[in-house]
Order: structure tokens, then sequence, then C-alpha cells
């Protein structure tokens, strides 16, 4: 196995260099050269030709480390550690993470430098990834681009980063993980909430850009996304992906852009639409028949902060949040998606049904809006199992689940548009062919 440390002078621990000083074959690589450099090291090493071992110039491993990871036949291997200096807690970074040469050949070191090339913007004569990006492209491409997942090892190591000291000073090349907090707000791991971010796709009325704090700075890098879902989840999930028991709209300690006040928390549906938010990116156009309260608009605003968030509603009284794109028309209007593609001309990310649960207008909704979802994206239906008939609002009614069923046939017909159904407890989740 081979082991990297990537340091630079200002940022290596005394811990660090202590410990790995008494670890055979240590390769102690020099990365303050350039924003590359780091990426330049692992490239050089991601051969195939054996396992690789990262280990980052912060992390104090422990004398379990190397014999688990030996063992292990996982293909991506990782120890957790705490960020932020608080009970978050990160296990996809580069911390200390093991890549088996069989993932190396499956994933060529290309396809990580495709994505550094299509979401950054590279430094004359220098390409790949920048440091500061480097695990989440990786935990990117390996998780949505693969379907893979890390087997997580125990217990977790020692993180020595100092979160107290001042802020680096500008241009200082330091390793810090992207959103650490260091005294700038700017590098809060909530900074997303206060940045200004690109509208990309402008609809009739402006988005919402803004949902925490005042405008400080555009954004500067392309993981707003990643970063915002670490954050939302660090709150809401437990580390093993399980819901915490707290509902977020009880929870008075969480800064009220991550409180909700949907059902969409309590029931359970939040982890899923983590998911989707962090494969489709801030600036996702997100469309949403059944408003209410507005509680789950809102939830959209926070998580597509640069995208656009409409709300289709019957009911003309239901409360839009601000700068939402307002629609009052049934969800079976005839007209609905002409309404629609004047709002988003280049389709939707998702669409949720959350409106009437009648399952002859949701199957009716679906044919309306099924073409506006663009290649890749979702389209979900809420609270299917009110077709069960036991449900006090609909007893006797079958209707739902009989349209639940009829989506399977959709998975029949070879060729066609729909990649996959997921049925899961209240949520029945299809993504169009990409």
């Amino acid at each position: 196995m081979r082991i990297l440390l990537g340091y630079t002078d200002e940022g290596l621990h005394p811990d660090t260099a202590a410990r790995m000083a008494a670890v055979p074959g240590v390769e102690m690589v020099d990365v303050s050269a350039d924003d590359f450099a780091y990426w330049r090291a692992l490239e050089e090493r991601w051969t195939g030709d054996c396992d690789l071992l990262v280990v980052e110039q912060d992390m104090v491993i422990h004398d379990q480390v190397i014999p688990q990871l030996e063992a292990c036949p996982g293909d991506w291997c990782t120890f957790g550690y705490p960020i932020f200096n608080s009970r978050q807690r990160l296990i996809q970074g580069l911390g200390c993470t093991r890549f088996s040469a069989a993932l190396q050949r499956k994933v060529p070191a290309a396809e990580f430098a495709a994505d550094g090339a299509l979401r950054h913007i590279t430094e004359p004569g220098l390409s790949g990834v920048p440091w500061q990006f480097l695990d989440l492209v990786i935990a990117e491409r390996l998780r949505v681009g693969h379907g893979l997942r890390p087997c997580v090892h125990a217990p977790d190591v020692e993180h020595r980063h100092d979160y107290s000291g001042p802020p680096a000073l500008p241009g200082a090349r330091g390793l810090r993980h992207p959103g650490e907090d260091t005294g700038d707000p700017a590098d809060s791991p909530l900074a997303v909430y206060h940045r200004e971010v690109p509208v990309v796709h402008k609809p009739r009325q402006p988005p919402a850009i803004q949902v925490y704090g005042a405008a400080l700075t555009p954004v500067r890098s392309p993981d707003d996304a990643a970063r915002l879902a670490n954050a939302l989840s660090q709150r809401y999930l437990h580390p093993d992906g399980s819901p915490r028991d707290l509902p977020a709209q009880i929870d008075a300690g969480r800064p009220a852009a991550l409180r909700f006040a949907t059902d969409k928390v309590a029931q359970g549906y939040l982890p899923a639409y983590l998911g989707i938010a962090a494969a489709v990116g801030t600036s996702g156009r997100v469309c949403e028949a059944g408003v209410w309260t507005g509680e789950s608009l809102r939830m959209w605003q926070a998580l597509f902060p640069g995208g656009i968030v409409a709300g289709v509603d019957i009911d003309g009284t239901a409360l839009w949040p601000h700068e939402t794109v307002k629609i009052v028309a049934a969800q079976d209007d005839p007209g609905l998606p002409a309404a629609l593609a004047g709002v988003s001309p280049g389709g939707w990310d998702i669409i949720v049904d959350d409106a009437s649960h009648r399952g002859d207008l949701t199957r009716r909704t679906w044919e309306l809006l099924w073409p506006l979802v663009v290649p890749g994206g979702w389209y979900v239906v809420e609270d299917w199992f009110v077709g069960f008939g036991n449900h006090p609002l609909f007893p006797g009614d079958h209707s739902m689940l009989r349209t639940a069923e009829s989506f399977l046939q959709l998975l029949a017909a070879p060729g066609g548009e729909v990649e996959s159904v997921t049925y899961r407890y209240g949520m029945i989740i299809l993504r169009k062919v990409r």
C-alpha cells in the first residue's frame, strides 16, 4: 500500500509529522507550489498498481488504521474526523482515506480532472483539480458517477487543525478544508447562505438568491451544493445517515435558515432531497404542486439559493414565500405546462407533487409535467401511502395506490424516458434518462 502525505511548511502539524515518521514507506510531498500541486501528487500515484492511502497534514492516525485498511476488502475506505471545531464529523474527506488498486483502475484520474475542468476556472498553465475542492470532486464522482459508498472505519482519527487561529492571509497556500471556520465569515461552513449566488436561470420574476444574512461576496467556488448538503445533513442526520429524532421545526438552537416547518422533515423525506440537491447544484430549478403554508418552498429556497423555486396551488390564498414564483392553477390544468415553460424555458430539474393526493389527479399531473423534467432530472410524488385506504383523510380510497403501481409499467418498455422508479416511505422518485 502506497501512503501519500501532502504537506505545506505552514500547515504540517508536528504531531502528524511525528506519527507518520514511524510509518514505513510514507511519501511526504511538499504541495505548496500552487493550488494544483496536491492534485498532481495524487494523480502521479493514481496508477492502479497498488492501494493508495492519503493522510493529510493535520491528521494523527492511530495504531489500528494501517491494519484495518490492509485487511479490508473495500475499495473506498475512510476514517471519520471532526471538522469546523464542532461535533460535525466528516467521513468523505481525504483526511485518512484509502483507494484500492481496483478502484483506481475502474475510475481513472482523468475523470476527476474532467470534473475539475468543467466546474472550476483553471489558472493559466495549470490543469486538474485545485486542492480546495479535491476531496469534494473525488467524493462526488465516486458517489454520483459510480454509485459507490465509502467503508467507514472506527475509531475516528484525530484532527489537529487549529480553528482558533487567525484566518489565512490572502494568497496563503495553507491546506484548509473548504468551508472550515477560520473566523472569516466568508469561510464559515454556512457561508453559502451569506453569499450572492449567480442566477443561471432567469424567470419572469427574480428567484431567491439569499436565505440567510446579508450578502457579502459573490460565490468564489462551485462546491456550494456539497457544502450546503453537508451543513444541513449534519443537523438533520445522525452520522450513519438515519434521521435525527428532533424535528427541525422545534429545534430552536438552529439558525432560522436551517429550520423548516414542513412535514418533509417530520416524514423523513429530507435525506432523499439532500442527495438530489447535492447532485443538482445550487442553481437547481424546482417546482412543487401544493403550496399551503409555503414552508416546503422555503426549504427549496435554502437548497437552491441560485435557482428557481415555483409553487403551484389552486388556492390563491396559500402562502408563497418572498421571491418564489406564484402560479395559481389546478394541478391538472391543461395550461399549466405552458405556464411553467414560460418561467423556465430550459425545463425543470425537480418537480414535486404534494397536492391533492388523489390518484387520478396525481397521474394526470405527471402526464402534464413529466415532459418538462430535464434529462437526468427528478419527478417526486409524495405521500402515496394514503392509497392503502386507511388514512383518515382518504378512507377507503385506493386510487393513489393504483397510480403508484402504474409507474412500474414505465420500466417495461425498452428505450423509454424513465431511468428508474424508487419507492420509499411516502415517496415515489422517478428519474429521467440522462
